[in-house]
């Protein structure tokens, strides 16, 4: 996926998410009992929605921040921090190496002395972690490659080992092109047996490599899963106590997870438990955050996969995340539980169990708009279920601010909140209506109803369809409506005759059903009197 910089770091944390997938049908066939009422202008996955059209910028980041963590060159940067470690030291370490000293360092590499090849390993290794302008086509061009994947073979010289894939891994810092050399000259395989490697440094050297191949797209993603890369990884993160271990572990495992086409969940699955303790077990944000995404994305795509996510009783940490702090965390963390809400009634219930409502109407007062985006996109999918799940959003005053960012904020988040409205004027019971009511639901609608934008206009219309059908005896001592007055007396009956030239024949058609079902021309008279009484 082409990523996108987008300003300041919290705005650049946040990443388009994948649509729904292969289980889409799954999804449809769920919400079509509920869809009923909403009668068929509108698809289940319309109202009910994944977020497919005008994905939520999410997470866009700088693709070398997000996917590509260089190596830098001090080489005692990854001791290890117990035995288990490999002594680094040398008389080389503080030399300095340029291009000019290229073919020296290519014959030492390929000669037969392990002092040469250490000190050709070491110079490559620092050339590439140059943080600007790294020659790795050079390097590649000079027909290492082969050599550097043959060194981390080389068991009995773990500080070989360590040197050559340490060069690897930034040369996968490249371009897809220059990764996939090492791909082509079979470079995984080595990485994944280094997995096992009694050096702590070396398997978290291999960490970091896999998954950089894993993050440049979803087919290397898959080539490094196939390679056998998610069993010795989650062993690692079930042993290992090294926070920097954990820190490039669960990197590495939220860039298997995602991509499009999304990863074969039933290979990921078995990450989801270990994942969930992670979070539970850590404070390091960085970590939280891989760990959420990684969530995310596997909780995606189908209600089938939800079961997986509630099986590791993370939703209570989940939706106390979303009070964190650091947007990188809460951002992740209400997707995860935005996945879920889109499955069934139970699967939603849980989540409004776990206490989802009161943080998810703050978060729609975040200064982050994508975040507000993200809360109202959520909120309608609540809104779009029952009864009680309405209740809930209704009790946690999270309806008065939905009507607040219909009526105050920009487009893009007033959209999800339209929805969130729509949704529950189609789903509210009469109290429920009469309690948005009370706090402006109606004319809220009304303000909206030249919104040049037809699909959302459409949704603006059947929400107040719904607003005045469910409202009928509600009437006044001379029989109007009560709530058909107010869309008068709002401007809303001259914004819905206007309509009625519309050039789009689905609005006109809806304009005028509305119009002759709630504000006949036998009525025009009784209105006209009312409002001057």
């Amino acid at each position: 996926d082409q990523m996108v910089d987008q300003g300041n770091e919290e705005d650049n944390i946040l990443q388009s998410k994948p649509g729904a997938h292969d289980a889409e049908e799954i999804q449809k066939e769920k919400t079509e009992e509920r869809m009923k009422k909403y009668l068929g202008n509108f698809t289940s996955d319309e109202i009910k929605r994944r977020q497919i059209d005008n994905s939520v910028d999410l997470r866009k980041k700088k693709r070398e921040e997000l996917f590509r963590k260089k190596r830098g060159y001090d080489p005692n940067e990854m001791k290890a921090e117990n035995a288990a470690s490999i002594d680094m030291s040398s008389a080389y370490s503080g030399k300095v190496f340029s291009l000019q000293d290229l073919p020296t360092l290519v014959q030492s590499i390929n000669s037969n002395d392990d002092q040469q090849i250490y000190f050709g390993v070491l110079g490559f290794r620092k050339l590439l972690a140059t943080n600007e302008n790294s020659p790795i086509q050079t390097i590649i061009d000079a027909n290492v490659v082969p050599r550097l994947i043959d060194l981390i073979t080389r068991k009995e010289k773990p500080h070989l080992q360590f040197e050559a894939a340490w060069c690897l891994t930034n040369i996968a810092t490249g371009t897809e092109e220059q990764t996939y050399c090492l791909i082509e000259k079979g470079a995984i395989s080595k990485f994944i047996d280094l997995l096992s490697s009694n050096y702590d440094n070396l398997k978290d050297q291999a960490v970091w490599c896999l998954g950089n191949i894993a993050g440049d797209n979803a087919k290397s993603r898959n080539l490094v899963i196939e390679a056998g890369i998610v069993d010795p990884l989650l062993a690692i993160l079930e042993t290992t106590k090294k926070p920097v271990m954990i820190k490039n572990g669960a990197w590495a495992l939220s860039n298997l997870c995602r991509g499009r086409p999304p990863v074969n969940f039933m290979k990921m699955a078995k990450a989801i438990p270990v994942l969930s303790r992670i979070i539970r077990e850590n404070t390091d944000r960085s970590i939280i955050s891989d760990c959420c995404w990684a969530l995310s994305y596997l909780s995606d795509g189908g209600e089938y996969k939800i079961p997986f996510i509630l099986q590791a009783n993370i939703l209570p940490i989940l939706v106390e995340l979303l009070q964190h702090q650091s947007m990188k965390i809460a951002i992740p963390a209400l997707r995860v539980l935005g996945n879920i809400i889109t499955g069934t009634d139970e699967q939603t219930q849980q989540v409004l169990d776990a206490g989802l409502c009161p943080p998810l109407g703050s978060l729609l007062e975040s200064p982050k708009k994508a975040i507000r985006k993200e809360a109202g996109w959520v909120i309608s999918n609540i809104t779009a279920g029952n009864v009680n799940q309405l209740q809930s959003v209704i009790d946690g005053g999270v309806i008065e601010k939905i009507v607040k960012v219909i009526n105050d904020d920009e487009y893009e988040v007033k959209r999800e909140a339209i929805w969130a409205l729509s949704n529950a004027a189609s789903s509210g019971s009469p109290p429920q209506i009469q309690a948005m009511l009370q706090v402006g639901a109606i004319e809220t609608i009304c303000n909206q109803l030249e919104m040049p934008d037809a699909r959302m206009l459409a949704v603006v219309l059947e929400g107040l369809a719904h607003f005045l059908q469910k409202t009928e005896g509600l009437v006044s001592p001379q029989g109007v409506n009560l709530v058909a007055l107010r869309v008068d007396q709002c401007g809303g009956l001259d914004k819905l005759e206007k309509l009625q030239n519309h050039g789009n024949v689905y609005i006109y058609n809806k304009v005028v059903k509305i119009l002759e079902a709630h504000f006949g021309a036998e009525e025009e008279v009784t209105f006209g009197e009312a409002n001057q009484n």
